[in-house]
């Protein structure tokens, strides 16, 4: 199969290209890193700046020359926290731009191919694009929820075009967007007075959190057979947080109860 990765040179991104090769596939490696050691061996680079209309374009029509396309992997994304009243509205609409714009972006430029081909959509959520977000996890649940949204529209205006169009929703896995959001985190409690003494008191559970994620190529495999299937599922779920999953079994005032003595 001919199957494009966007976020291809991130550690989930290399995971699943390094699967897919092994299995035999072409891979279009997309993302907007320059510098081809950032890549797995044996796939096609193509630098796509998804926020770009014109890069998207022109990648596309690059990887149009190698034939047609049979699936595409969604996984350019940010990874971004802070407290919604303190943050950069700017970090917010980067973070649209890239998840929710960025995934419609791609899929419009190959929806002629992947009509032809009957191809298959695969879009890579978070467990936190459908659980009840955390205290300061605001900017990417937001833009997660909204990826979620556009998801599952899509695949319902795509039901009698041949399309499959499969969500994924991953927990947390050990990249390094794991440092980036300790980092940020710290970041918090170093420049918010208001908000220290509560990122201090959470920080242990976080951390715990970080301790607990799964090997990248757990997920990588669960993507490969996902596309494998002639029959993809409409959803993916793979190993999400079980306190996140316990949490959003109970009433929405008793989850705020519980966040308030965490983040006390």
């Amino acid at each position: 199969m001919n199957i494009v990765v966007t976020g291809a040179a991130g550690g989930l991104g290399n995971a699943v290209c390094s699967a897919l090769v092994e299995k035999g596939h072409t891979v279009f490696a997309c993302d907007v890193c320059k510098d081809r050691t950032c890549y797995t061996p044996g796939t096609t680079v193509c630098h796509m700046d998804v926020t770009d209309e014109e890069s998207v374009a022109e990648a596309i029509r690059d990887i149009a020359l190698s034939g047609n396309v049979d699936a595409v992997v969604h996984l350019a994304g940010l990874f971004r926290t802070g407290a919604l009243l303190e943050i950069d509205l700017g970090m917010l609409l980067s973070l649209l731009q890239v998840q929710v714009i960025g995934t419609a972006r791609v899929n419009k430029a190959l929806s002629e191919m992947l009509i032809q081909q009957k191809g298959k959509i695969i879009i890579v959520s978070s467990e936190l694009g459908i659980f009840s977000p955390a205290p300061f996890t605001g900017p990417y649940a937001i833009a997660k929820h909204a990826l979620e949204a556009y998801a599952t529209t899509l695949r319902r205006e795509l039901t009698h075009q041949g399309i499959s169009v499969t969500t994924v929703r991953p927990g947390s896995y050990s990249t390094d967007l794991h440092q980036h959001a300790i980092d940020a985190y710290e970041k918090i409690m170093t420049e918010s007075p208001r908000y220290h003494r509560t990122i201090s008191n959470a920080m242990p559970y976080i951390k715990w959190e970080m301790k607990h994620a799964h090997h990248p190529r757990k997920l990588a495999l669960a993507i490969v057979r996902t596309v494998e299937l002639k029959h993809p599922p409409k959803i993916v779920s793979i190993g999400q947080s079980i306190p996140l999953r316990l949490m959003n079994m109970l009433p929405v005032g008793l989850q705020d109860r519980i966040y308030a003595l965490v983040f006390k």
